[in-house]
């Protein structure tokens, strides 16, 4: 794997309170850990609920426990959002499962495409009071 180019990378999402985390289809451990953390620092920037967008349409090699030790940190920050999954995978929504079953959090929207992530963001931000 090219280093220079992380298996899961995350970017913010322009006019929106929310990031992009991308998954490639092999995916490195370190970059797992890597991503939940700047998502963890975008939600400590923030004032209002960060929305994550999940790019998964590459049928992710997901670590399992890499994934939802890392995901559990943000699943439960005070300024989570949504979780918005453009893509299906029967390993992701095992991983959505646990969890809910270890936060109690339902926080989950599956979508087929971009564009309908794009549109969920929309409805949130006019939903959401000015800061």
């Amino acid at each position: 794997m090219d280093q220079a180019q992380p298996t899961v990378s995350v970017s913010r999402i322009e006019g929106h309170n929310a990031v992009k985390m991308t998954w490639q289809r092999s995916i490195a451990p370190t970059d797992v850990r890597a991503a939940f953390q700047q998502i963890v620092a975008f939600m400590e920037e923030s004032e209002q609920p960060v929305h994550v967008v999940v790019d998964i349409t590459s049928n992710p090699r997901f670590p399992l426990l890499d994934t939802i030790y890392g995901a559990l940190v943000p699943f439960r920050h005070r300024n989570m959002g949504f979780w918005l999954i453009i893509g299906s995978n029967r390993l992701a929504y095992t991983i959505e499962r646990s969890l809910v079953s270890l936060t109690g959090h339902a926080i989950v929207r599956w979508l087929e495409t971009e564009e309908d992530a794009l549109v969920d963001l929309q409805a949130m931000s006019q939903a959401e009071p000015s800061s």
